[in-house]
């Protein structure tokens, strides 16, 4: 018995595409994704995130005592709930790579409406006035290639008189 091949409309029409042309969609297909890491990095280095990619450590302290509203470790993707707020771990930065990685945060509110952007390195920490004044710590952060791997161990504490 023989079989003969049968070319497919989509296999006819891709083999009679110019060689250059089908490169030029794999590369603008790659810069399309490309420039995802773009919307990203405004968000997190972007002006409005406070400071940018290569600045100092950022240490905030409450001016007097604060008292601890959560801490835990926190896969990518999940949130620490506090006082109807959410902080949750976007992902972990590893950029730029002459520095320790960053764990990218959102601040959500109790309808998932995003509040706030930030990017703390391990030992940082920021004030975040939020009616109350809060002070966000990243105590350590595990990077790691599946979703479960990357992970931070973080803070939240109220700031009292």
């Amino acid at each position: 018995m023989k079989f003969s091949k049968k070319k497919t409309r989509r296999g006819a029409a891709s083999e009679n595409k110019p060689k250059a042309l089908r490169k030029a969609a794999v590369l603008a297909a790659g810069l399309a994704l490309a420039g995802c890491g773009d919307t990203i990095n405004n968000y997190y280095y972007g002006p409005d995130a406070g400071r940018d990619a290569g600045s100092e450590m950022q240490v905030e302290e409450c001016p007097n005592n604060e008292s601890l509203m959560g801490r835990g470790w926190v896969n990518q993707g999940e949130a620490l709930i506090f006082e109807g707020f959410k902080l949750q771990l976007d992902d972990i930065s590893v950029w730029p790579t002459d520095m320790p990685p960053a764990a990218l945060l959102s601040l959500l509110d109790s309808q998932d409406n995003t509040i706030n952007y930030l990017m703390l390195r391990s030992g940082e920490s920021e004030l975040l006035e939020l009616g109350k004044t809060y002070r966000v710590h990243v105590d350590e952060i595990q990077v790691g290639y599946t979703f479960g791997a990357k992970r931070a161990d973080l803070w939240v504490m109220e700031c009292t008189d």
